[in-house]
């Protein structure tokens, strides 16, 4: 088994069509622990998601519009068409900006949005980089226990994708042939790979018990899938501190309501190990000028 301390990455999206492409595929990977698509192999991967109706991962796909503002104010005949700001104006996954006395609208969407809706056609205004009035979104990978990941899951209005345990077998070589487990804030454990359990002469009651059915849940694990027991059936025995990878996007008020509940604790004091990690990923944004 090895036991590893929670963390947080910021994963930035690249330039272009690709980038969102990437973005997708990036996301995608973290729920069954493969190996992400880039290149041409991206947009065919996220072309087979279109396909096959999985479009929740189309999500992590951000997209920036610089639309002028004579595209989006229009009728035709006696029929009013529907104007590219005024639609994503009501569409709730979309942020629209207009300065006043600027000439174009600023429309920040998901690319999930632009397939559903078979809004394509706007891909034409897309910008190659959001500017300062394109209302921004942001994507954290959380490695955390799936316990405070169950609490991240709460905030309803972010785009989720999760490391499945119903999929991952982690007796294969690719996921290292072991359980990975995340150490709460208050054990005195040290990131390692054990093939023993804990010392009980060497750390503190709680942290030998918690290191104890640690390794008792990996073993019982993997004898379960021995004994031809499926992934989603050898999962029942493993704690809630099992790592689990989690991957957030979000438009920036987003992340500003998740930073008061579960850093600044303004309803209430939030859980250490929740407010350990989202503390690092208020420190990566702030070191990249952004202020929650």
């Amino acid at each position: 088994m090895k036991l590893i301390k929670p963390y947080v990455e910021l994963l930035e999206q690249g330039v272009g069509l690709q980038g969102v492409y990437n973005a997708i595929c990036e996301a995608s990977a973290t729920c069954y622990k493969s190996t992400p698509k880039t290149g041409e192999g991206a947009k065919t991967f996220v072309d087979a998601l279109i396909k096959n109706g999985h479009t929740a991962m189309l999500e992590f796909g951000t997209i920036y519009l610089t639309v002028p503002i004579k595209r989006y104010s229009y009728s035709y005949g006696t029929t009013t068409k529907p104007t590219i700001a005024k639609k994503y104006q009501k569409n709730p996954y979309s942020k629209v900006f207009i300065q006043d006395g600027e000439s174009k609208a600023y429309i920040t969407t998901n690319y999930r949005v632009i397939i559903e809706n078979g809004w394509k056609n706007d891909l034409d205004y897309m910008a190659l980089h959001p500017t300062e009035y394109h209302y921004k979104r942001y994507t954290a990978r959380f490695v955390i226990s799936i316990g405070i990941g169950r609490e991240f899951l709460r905030h309803r209005k972010f785009s989720f994708a999760n490391e499945s345990t119903r999929y991952c077998n982690y007796s294969k070589d690719r996921l290292e042939n072991q359980v990975t487990f995340i150490i709460p804030s208050w054990s005195e454990a040290k990131e390692e790979e054990y093939n023993a359990p804990l010392k009980a002469d060497e750390v503190d009651g709680r942290t030998f018990i918690f290191g104890y059915q640690c390794y008792e849940a990996e073993k019982f694990y993997m004898d379960l899938l021995s004994a031809e027991a499926k992934p989603q059936q050898a999962r029942e025995v493993l704690p809630l501190c099992t790592k689990s990878e989690l991957c957030m996007c979000g438009f920036e008020d987003d992340w500003t309501h998740f930073f008061d509940l579960r850093l600044r604790g303004t309803t209430g004091k939030p859980h250490p190990d929740a407010q350990y990690i989202a503390e690092k990923w208020w420190n990566i944004l702030n070191d990249k000028g952004v202020v929650l």
